[in-house]
């Protein structure tokens, strides 16, 4: 994923292949690769791989949310309402804090705070977001 965020695609998919050759039970190589697969336009193999990422950890809520992203941009959206559904109820949200991901709006909008599910797809789709993730880690999950 570093190769990814430095923005060497090529090298970020054949590493996280690489990886994949060596562990193929670990469920978070394939979210890491259903996101790149994704940038570089594989949607119907990024779908594929959050499939394989869920089916091997059922308690990804990322995945869960992620795939349901990618199924609504297909037009999937009975699919990705479930999808979004499951990963609301793995991730603690209430259904009234669901963002609506076509004007990208929250229905508690007025509290000006990020539900769960729009921190969780920001770390994943926003640079700034994902490097203040890695800090907190690095800062031993510490404010």
């Amino acid at each position: 994923m570093s190769y990814f965020h430095l923005g060497d695609k090529e090298n970020a998919l054949a590493d996280i292949n690489r990886s994949l050759e060596i562990e193929p039970h670990y469920s978070y190589r394939y979210s890491s690769r259903a996101f790149i697969k994704e940038a570089f336009g594989d949607t119907a193999g990024a779908i594929e791989d959050y499939k394989m990422c869920i089916a091997l950890d059922p308690d990804d809520a990322i995945a869960y949310n992620n795939l349901g992203l990618l199924e609504e941009r297909q037009g999937y959206t009975q699919l990705a309402k479930k999808h979004f559904g499951i990963a609301d109820k793995l991730a603690g949200v209430k259904p009234k804090e669901r963002v609506n991901t076509k004007d990208n709006t929250s229905q508690n909008a007025e509290k000006n705070t990020p539900t769960k599910s729009q921190l969780i797809r920001d770390i994943f789709t926003k640079r700034k977001t994902f490097k203040e993730f890695i800090t907190f880690i690095r800062r031993g999950f510490k404010l």
